[in-house]
C-alpha cells in the first residue's frame, strides 16, 4: 500500500486540485448518480467508508440521514475531514488502513461499504483479493459494496500522452505491477484494475449489480488548467456521459468506473 506520509502530503492540496475544480465536481455529480438511490431509504444505513479523503462523501451521505463510520490511513486527511464535517452527529472518525478491516472499533455489520475515486488502487493484486475476503465479512448479507476505482485502458490518458510524445506514459495504466503518481507534490504508489477484474476478485462472496464509466468523456483532473476556461465545453461532456455514453462497457476506457456489488 502507498505510504501514509504521501497521503499526509497529498491532503493539503486535494480539495483545491480536485473536490473544488469543475472536472471534480463533475465526476462527483457522475457518482452520486449511481450512489443516491441506495442512499434514498426510509431508514438509516450504517455505512463503512474507506479511504474517506478530506471527508467530502462522508458528509454527502450523512445529511442523507445515514450513520457514518469514515477511515482513512493518513491521520492528516482524517483532520481535514474532521474539520470539514463541523462535529456532524452522523459521523464517526476511525484512523485505519484498508488492509486491516479487523480493526474497526464496532461489533456490528455494516448496510453498505463505500470507497471513492481510487482509494482501492492504493492496494496490490494480492491484497485487493485478500480485501473483499475481508470486506464481505464486514458487510450484511444482501449489503451493498460500492467503489470508484481507476481502470487500466483511460482513452483521455492515452491521447494526452500521446499529443505530448509521452507513448510511454500513455499506456502507464496498462500493467499489472505498480506505479508512482503524481498527487498535489506526492507520488502515491499506485495498481490499476479493470472492471472485469476486480468482479473476478470480488466473486466468491459479492454478486455484481452495476458497473458505469466515470470520466469516460469528462477528462482526469490533472486537465483542470486546459479546461478552466472552457465550463461550456465542460458541461456539453459531461450531458454526453450522462445521456449517450453511460454503458458499462466503457468503464474499461474510462479515468474511473463505479462498480456495485452486493453481499451473497
Amino acid at each position: 500500500m502507498a505510504t501514509v506520509s504521501g497521503f499526509d502530503t497529498a491532503a493539503a492540496v486535494y480539495d483545491a486540485s480536485f473536490t473544488q475544480t469543475e472536472i471534480g465536481k463533475m465526476q462527483r455529480k457522475r457518482v452520486y448518480a449511481y450512489l443516491e438511490p441506495y442512499l434514498n431509504t426510509t431508514t438509516s444505513l450504517n455505512i463503512l467508508e474507506l479511504n474517506c479523503g478530506t471527508g467530502e462523501d462522508a458528509l454527502f451521505m450523512a445529511n442523507k440521514g445515514h450513520s457514518i463510520l469514515a477511515t482513512d490511513v493518513s491521520s492528516v486527511m482524517l483532520n481535514t475531514a474532521k474539520a470539514k464535517s463541523n462535529n456532524h452527529p452522523n459521523i464517526e472518525f476511525q484512523l485505519l488502513n484498508i488492509n486491516n478491516l479487523d480493526e474497526l472499533a464496532v461489533s456490528e455489520k455494516f448496510d453498505l461499504i463505500f470507497s471513492n475515486f481510487g482509494g482501492l488502487n492504493c492496494i496490490s493484486p494480492k491484497e485487493f483479493q485478500e480485501f473483499f475476503t475481508n470486506a464481505s465479512g464486514k458487510l450484511k448479507r444482501g449489503g451493498q459494496f460500492i467503489a470508484v476505482i481507476m481502470p487500466k485502458k483511460c482513452l483521455w490518458e492515452r491521447f494526452y500522452y500521446l499529443l505530448k510524445a509521452s507513448p510511454s506514459k500513455a499506456h502507464r495504466r496498462n500493467t499489472n505491477g505498480g506505479i508512482k503518481v503524481e498527487v498535489g507534490e506526492s507520488e502515491i504508489l499506485t495498481w490499476y484494475y479493470d472492471p472485469k477484474e476486480t468482479a473476478t476478485f470480488a466473486g466468491k462472496s459479492f454478486r455484481r449489480r452495476l458497473i458505469k464509466p466515470i470520466g469516460f468523456l469528462i477528462p482526469p483532473s490533472y486537465l483542470n488548467a486546459f479546461f478552466k476556461n472552457k465550463k461550456v465545453f465542460l458541461k456539453f461532456l459531461a450531458w454526453l456521459e450522462n445521456r449517450i455514453f453511460p454503458f458499462g462497457f466503457l468503464g474499461t476506457y474510462a479515468d474511473h468506473y463505479i462498480i456495485i456489488l452486493e453481499r451473497k
